[in-house]
């Protein structure tokens, strides 16, 4: 017999092997939550099994199958909490189980009781914090071995080769004197940065200044000119009124002469 080919997509099979898995996956979780709740609450509850009940009535009420921790609260009537518990059960019960986000049902005196654990603020930190080894810690070994090694291969110059060798024999001391001396380095490079920009800023405020004294030039020297040139515009101005009068008196002058002249000739007889 020769069966049909069907095709079928990796999508496809991975969908039924999805829809197969999560029934069983949704039991074991639920089965997994149920058998936690038991573990957590074995301390602080007495949960016990009415043992004078027939054995066929304790076999009828065997777990059934379940969805939810409700419903198995719900279906087994015969998990009942001691009376003789205290106040401060229910506390216990939240510090044991607080790193779990889930609410739990049980059952006391014929009421239901909500406990729920919050997982966040019960996370204490951690009372010894963590330790990291310092820069002088890591730096320390680094330095003795470098001079060591310098030592050893005659690196440094004769005047200075005593000196190191006593830096090396109380290296610890020595160190502690290094790293002042390192850190005192640092305040003067720190300085002479600063100085730098202090210095790079006076020489742009210099420039600024032989600017402004050049532009206040140029302008000294426009007002002088604008006002020469206005000087010599109102002496023009003043010579020319002076030559308009002397014009207007010269004519003046011309024509009374030419009048006194004709006068003289009528009186003696000239024509």
């Amino acid at each position: 017999m020769v069966l049909p080919y069907v095709e079928t997509t990796i999508e496809e099979v991975d969908k039924a092997d999805e829809d197969i898995q999560q029934p069983l996956s949704s039991q074991l979780r639920y089965a997994f939550t149920f058998l936690l709740c038991a573990i957590y609450f074995k301390d602080s509850f007495n949960f016990h099994i009415l043992k004078d009940a027939p054995a066929e009535d304790r076999d009828a009420r065997a777990f059934p199958p379940y969805k939810t921790p409700n419903d198995i609260m719900a279906q087994v009537p015969f998990l009942t909490i001691n009376k003789e518990y205290d106040s401060n059960i229910i506390s216990q019960a939240k510090a044991e189980i607080a790193p779990r986000k889930e609410t739990v049902l049980v059952t006391v005196d014929g009421e239901e009781s909500n406990i729920r654990q919050q997982g966040e603020n019960s996370k204490a930190p951690s009372a010894i914090p963590p330790t990291h080894p310092s820069a002088e810690d890591l730096l320390k070994p680094e330095v003795e071995a470098s001079v060591d090694t310098l030592l050893a291969a005659n690196a440094f110059p004769d005047s200075m080769t005593d000196e190191m060798t006593k830096f090396l024999s109380n290296f610890e001391s020595n160190f502690d004197l290094y790293e002042v001396a390192r850190h005192d380095l640092k305040e003067v490079d720190a300085l002479d940065e600063e100085i730098a920009d202090l210095e790079r800023m006076l020489v742009a405020k210099k420039a600024k200044r032989e600017g402004l004294k050049n532009a206040i030039k140029i302008l000294v020297d426009g007002a002088s000119n604008s006002r020469q040139a206005f000087v010599d515009a109102e002496r023009d101005v003043r010579l020319i009124s002076l030559r308009k009068e002397a014009a207007e008196l010269v004519e003046e002058m011309e024509s009374t002469w030419e009048a006194l002249g004709t006068r003289l000739s009528s009186a003696f007889g000239f024509v």
